[in-house]
């Protein structure tokens, strides 16, 4: 039986990797000449999500815009007040829309300015206030080749972003201008990007740590070049956030994944981990599972039992019934029973120290594993 791919989908490539670097928590940064709708689109987009935004303007901001000012606290401490804007989001959350930060001309800002800014980027604190967890923070930037002021973005900031063009749409531009853009019709978020489970965020972390295991030069590539420095590139920060954004898409969705590859670790690295997911084949945990005899064994490499191992642990941990931690430990069971217990023991070891509440360790397991067992002093527990 095959299973056919979707080759259909909603809205725009652009639009589709924004929903999900919003849901990802990943902060977005589009370059573009300027004059090329992007704040209007984007405002429209938001708050057709159900999102209240805030704009903040980097070329006429200072670093207390960011952090605040200092003030003294209740209990004598110097503190930094809440600002404006923020807590203006921290509202929005609270009577149950999305928060949602607009940076724009985020390049016009100071050193300083962008220096205040790394805290709000990585974390959403701005100052002493946390923004609410699903903030999303949107940034736009002109090259500075064609924009006075503006400057290529710090390399500690570029890092924290998912980089995209910005690439207008003339048929919506046009229907805007004569319908108004506001009431432009734009696609549910959850159906742009309908991902985010358990089993997506799996599948691509595995991915990535499974390539940065074969090709640990693309761990951290940090560019010589400062304009370089000023775009997307490799390092572990951002290979996390691109399994933050990767984990939303749709799996079929073949452009919108090298979209968000390419904007947060770049071409270079893009094209090798393309190369990755086309000629290595790790197995999918949930086969596994439900037919360990499926593995074979005998030929299974290193780095795929290892991505194996972490997959079950994860669907392990994530099902509270115990049933996956029963599966998991079945397929060790096999695999070892196969002649391969240093195989299996890389991943059952964890399961069988973390045992789930009303199970217990089958006596097959139990037998099959008592020696290993019992150097790490649980035969006690097994039995």
């Amino acid at each position: 039986m095959t299973t056919t791919k979707r080759t259909s989908f909603p809205g725009t490539v652009t639009m589709r990797v924004t929903a999900a670097a919003i849901k990802g928590g990943c902060p977005i940064v589009f370059s573009s000449n300027p004059g090329q709708a992007k704040s209007a689109t984007l405002s429209n987009w938001l708050s057709a999500w159900g999102h209240h935004l805030e704009v903040v303007s980097g070329g006429n901001r200072e670093p207390s815009d960011f952090l605040g000012l200092p003030v003294e606290t209740a209990d004598g401490c110097t503190g930094y007040a809440a600002l404006g804007w923020a807590m203006r989001l921290i509202n929005a959350g609270k009577s149950g829309k999305g928060p949602g930060l607009f940076l724009d001309e985020l390049n016009h800002a100071s050193e300083d300015t962008m220096k205040a800014m790394h805290r709000v980027l990585e974390e959403k604190w701005v100052g002493d206030t946390p923004l609410p967890a699903n903030t999303a923070i949107i940034a736009a930037i002109n090259p500075p080749s064609v924009a006075t002021g503006a400057v290529e973005l710090p390399a500690a900031v570029a890092n924290r972003m998912l980089h995209l063009e910005w690439v207008s749409d003339f048929d919506s531009w046009a229907n805007g201008l004569v319908a108004g853009f506001t009431d432009m019709p734009v696609p549910a978020i959850d159906e742009l990007a309908p991902g985010g489970d358990v089993a997506s965020r799996v599948f691509w972390s595995t991915q990535v740590a499974s390539f940065l295991r074969q090709v640990p030069s693309m761990r951290d590539a940090t560019p010589e070049d400062v304009s370089a420095c000023s775009g997307p590139w490799p390092s572990l920060r951002s290979w996390t956030k691109t399994v933050d954004v990767l984990a939303h898409l749709h799996p079929d969705d073949a452009d919108a994944i090298a979209a968000t590859v390419k904007g947060l670790v770049g071409d270079a690295a893009h094209r090798q981990f393309r190369e990755f997911l086309r000629t290595n084949r790790l197995l999918d945990p949930r086969t596994a599972l439900a037919n360990p005899a499926s593995v074979d064994w005998a030929r299974i490499e290193p780095d795929v039992v290892w991505a194996l191992g972490q997959s079950v642990l994860a669907l392990s941990q994530d099902d509270t019934t115990g049933a996956t931690w029963t599966k998991a430990l079945n397929l060790a069971l096999t695999g070892s029973q196969a002649g391969f217990p240093d195989k299996t023991w890389t991943f059952a070891r964890k399961l069988l120290t973390d045992i789930p509440e009303g199970r217990k360790i089958p006596a097959a397991v139990r037998d099959e594993f008592a020696d290993r067992l019992a150097e790490i002093g649980l035969l006690r527990r097994a039995a």
